[in-house]
């Protein structure tokens, strides 16, 4: 490699190509939720390889280059460890923005489809359903209604990724879910930092209209 280097100018250019060109494959195939890590391990791997071409060939452009990536290295660990405070302000552009690259509505399961997220004042985050497979006026019993809720409140404690900046900051999460013509209520519950927060699991059921 570091004859090959050596040879040209355009040997040196090559060879970032192709660590490049390797990077956006493997990289394409990596989860979103790890993406921004990746990113940081790819911008990582240029400031070597731009700093390791300079010690090679000692143009002032590698070098300046080199300086350029690591210093966009050591921005990108601050914005992925960096942990940006949640204000009734600043939800309900990431929110929207959240829910955009979902493509909603989209179904969740053969019962279940996500129809919409967005930010409530208050820092609350309403997520809407619709149930496909229960029609117009039906309503769920009272035990089924506190399965759904405690099963909620296991996601909120557990979801480790997408939710656990939002339970820093206190968030409260609201689940609504609609009959499948979107005409009635189904149930609505209330999911909030106490709730969360607690190691036991409330049985009751909340309703709010929102």
């Amino acid at each position: 490699m570091e004859q090959y280097i050596q040879t040209s100018f355009w040997h040196a250019l090559a060879v970032v190509f192709i660590v490049g060109a390797v990077m956006k494959f493997i990289f394409r195939g990596i989860p979103a939720t790890f993406k921004p890590n990746f990113d940081i391990v790819g911008v990582g791997i240029l400031a070597f390889l731009f700093l390791y071409i300079w010690h090679i060939r000692h143009g002032v452009g590698w070098l300046v280059l080199g300086i350029i990536d690591a210093i966009l290295f050591i921005y990108s660990i601050f914005r992925r460890f960096y942990k940006k405070p949640v204000t009734d302000s600043t939800l309900p552009n990431e929110i929207a923005e959240f829910a955009k690259s979902l493509n909603l509505p989209k179904l969740i399961s053969a019962d279940l489809q996500m129809e919409s997220i967005e930010a409530l004042p208050g820092k609350k985050i309403l997520y809407t359903y619709t149930m496909i497979n229960v029609p117009i006026g039906q309503t769920l019993a009272q035990n089924d209604l506190s399965s759904i809720r405690n099963e909620l409140i296991k996601g909120v404690k557990t979801d480790d990724v997408s939710l656990a900046r939002y339970r820093e900051n206190d968030v409260t999460f609201i689940y609504k879910y609609m009959d499948k013509e979107k005409q009635g209520q189904v149930g609505i519950f209330e999911i909030t930092p106490s709730d969360y927060k607690e190691s036991k699991l409330k049985p009751e059921v909340v309703r709010y209209d929102y």
